[in-house]
């Protein structure tokens, strides 16, 4: 579970990579000028030969935490 003070230091992290890729000339798009389920299908394809790549207990641990 994650606490109030993990998300206040992730989101301080974040802002402190985010500053760092954009002095090296990184452009980064905003999460709401990215078409995510266009993005999903084209890629649809690879996450499903990757996952095929993993074992079957990691792949069942990782989705139950994503569901929490």
């Amino acid at each position: 579970m994650v606490t109030h003070s993990q998300r206040n230091q992730a989101e301080t992290q974040d802002a402190i990579a985010l500053a760092q890729l954009k002095s090296h000339g990184v452009q980064v798009l905003a999460a709401d000028a990215i078409d995510l389920p266009a993005m999903r299908l084209a890629t649809q394809e690879v996450a499903r030969q990757q996952r095929q790549s993993l074992p079957p207990d990691l792949l069942r641990v990782y989705f139950q935490c994503m569901a929490h």
